[in-house]
């Protein structure tokens, strides 16, 4: 995989550049719940409280209370070729450059299940061509790389907080700056 790459004749001036990964992840939860809201910042029982009221008209309100507890990870290893595709001077985990919470529903509770998005901002070592190339070779997706979870203050790491099911997740590379014109 590596030859390929490195004799892939690059002419993109976006070699070597940052670019940016749009993503989202359509009503996901949790791997493993805590046992009760006492053992999560105050927000999520208003939260959920709020939501018991009126969901619909307390979207955004309840959104607000708790998109400060979510993350998202751009996993450069789940590439087999990451280190040629990827530069290994920002290392191999991505954080998100901008999140938004776009959809909660405590169907089950403590932790909702969530539909989130994220813009990434990553160092490409070889062109967008490339790295498109390359993952249509392998017969992976660029969202194979994407992970949501929850960021919480008293977090142990007992319990995996990351997503455990999810009903989609999309990626792709774009030139919008912000999740308001992605």
């Amino acid at each position: 995989m590596a030859e390929r790459i490195s004799s892939y004749t690059d002419t993109s001036p976006k070699h070597g550049s940052r670019q940016l990964i749009y993503s989202n992840m359509d009503w996901w939860d949790v791997a493993e719940q805590p046992p009760r809201f006492e053992d999560l910042p105050g927000e999520f029982a208003e939260a959920f409280k709020l939501w018991n009221l009126d969901a619909e008209h307390n979207h955004q309100r309840i959104c607000d209370l708790l998109h400060t507890y979510i993350y998202a990870l751009f996993i450069t290893e789940n590439f087999d070729d990451w280190t040629d595709l990827f530069s290994r001077e920002c290392g191999a985990e991505y954080s998100h450059s901008e999140i938004r919470l776009v959809g909660v529903d405590f169907c089950q509770a403590p932790l909702p299940r969530v539909k989130t998005e994220a813009l990434f901002e990553v160092v490409c070592a070889v062109s967008l061509e490339a790295v498109e190339k390359s993952m249509e070779d392998q017969g992976v997706l660029l969202a194979d790389g994407i992970s949501f979870g929850w960021n919480l203050p008293e977090d142990d790491g007992e319990i995996d907080l990351t997503f455990g099911n999810h009903q989609g997740v999309e990626a792709h590379f774009t030139d919008d700056t912000s999740l308001e014109s992605a």
